[in-house]
């Protein structure tokens, strides 16, 4: 029985410090999963969400990737595929489509986001392609245009990556790493 008397009144006396472990325990946890939301909070601010589209218009074809998220979207990697040919360069996949006179007379633009580390901001649409329609090229071009599929990774900010594939409404999350990117 003195024994347990011993015990009681060892732990009356040490309850307030038994108490403030229990609380800084407390806190350190509440700290640890407040911090994590943070982060998950600031890398949603800054989450970039491409999308490929495909237009035939009054003036002719373009083909646009548009950034509709909240943030820049960083390219990765750019693959044009068509039929069973990769190219990583639109201007390669329009000189196999096109021959070459019709490729002398080619009324429309193009541009090289294909460029590992371009940068497409936030509400941006940029034309990957845009061809007059009263063209040969354009007629060429849109005779092949249903075999031509797009594959585009991007990443974030934060180096968290996605892959986003043409006429694809889903959005594939890739391994995510850490890049120190300056801006």
């Amino acid at each position: 029985m003195n024994r347990i008397k011993k015990i009681l009144a060892s732990f009356k006396e040490n309850a307030v410090a038994y108490a403030a472990v229990f609380i800084s325990l407390l806190a350190l946890f509440v700290s640890v999963y407040q911090t994590r939301i943070l982060s998950q909070e600031k890398h949603a601010s800054v989450w970039p969400y491409l999308q490929i589209g495909h237009a035939w218009e009054g003036d002719g074809y373009s083909l646009s990737v548009e950034n509709s998220g909240v943030g820049p979207a960083i390219i990765q990697n750019v693959e044009f595929h068509y039929n069973d040919t990769i190219f990583t360069r639109i201007h390669h996949f329009l000189s196999y489509v096109i021959n070459s006179e019709q490729l002398k007379e080619f009324n429309g633009v193009y541009s090289n986001i294909e460029t590992t580390g371009h940068v497409i901001p936030q509400g941006e649409n940029e034309n990957i392609i845009e061809i007059a329609k009263d063209s040969l090229a354009a007629e060429a071009v849109l005779r092949h245009r249903d075999s031509l599929y797009v594959i585009i990774d991007y990443c974030s900010i934060y180096g968290n990556c996605w892959r986003v594939e043409d006429y694809d409404t889903q959005k594939t999350k890739l391994k995510s790493e850490f890049r120190n990117l300056i801006y």
